[in-house]
């Protein structure tokens, strides 16, 4: 029987051994009987899914091999998942949908598909804390998904031979006065940058 002494290698390894598919029904099983590495296990059996749709031919090997090599494997997967993604990649990893991530952080569509862009700075820190706790992830896994040059939207194709005008981006208190957040939530949102801003300029 499993117990919670096992670390996270060894679990990836029995999984590497006893299923054949990355099932959303494996994935439960596992999540079941390890729920203190149930964000690894998620993160593991979404890049194993995605690299068994990527790929049409897989070498076959037998259950031995599987056992000499499956931890690198399955912690190979791991790292790759776990590199920084887009903050909406990230809640698909966490199945949350938009509207889902949108009401546990009292944000709208707008605003998250911004954050999602990198197209808002001066976010407050109270967004960062929410989303983190929504997603499970830490603060600086969260900052490093939403802060840095502004990216293109996916899917937009440019064929001039000059690159792309840089996209623009906008302070936090614009996208709020701007989205369609209701009003007590537009005044919550714009009290917590007005109390941050004053709690900095206080350390100063």
């Amino acid at each position: 029987m499993m117990t919670n002494s096992q670390t996270l290698d060894d679990v990836l390894e029995m999984i590497m051994l006893e299923e054949e598919e990355p099932t959303h029904d494996a994935m439960n099983r596992w999540i079941a009987r390890h729920p203190e590495y149930k964000t690894q296990l998620v993160s593991f059996f979404g890049t194993w899914a995605i690299q068994s749709t990527q790929t049409e031919e897989s070498p076959s090997v037998d259950s031995e091999a599987l056992a000499s090599r499956g931890v690198s494997y399955a912690l190979n997967l791991l790292h790759k998942r776990e590199a920084p993604q887009s903050l909406l990649e990230r809640a698909q990893i966490a199945d949350l949908s938009i509207e889902q991530l949108a009401a546990q952080t009292r944000l709208d569509d707008s605003i998250l598909q911004k954050l999602n862009l990198r197209r808002l700075r001066e976010v407050p820190g109270e967004c960062v804390r929410r989303l983190a706790f929504a997603l499970g992830e830490t603060l600086g896994c969260i900052r490093q998904l939403i802060t840095g040059p502004p990216v293109l939207a996916v899917g937009r194709r440019y064929k001039a031979p000059k690159k792309p005008t840089p996209a623009q981006q906008e302070d936090f208190w614009t996208a709020v006065k701007s989205s369609s957040l209701s009003e007590a939530d537009q005044d919550d949102w714009l009290k917590i940058i007005e109390a941050e801003k004053n709690d900095s300029a206080e350390s100063e």
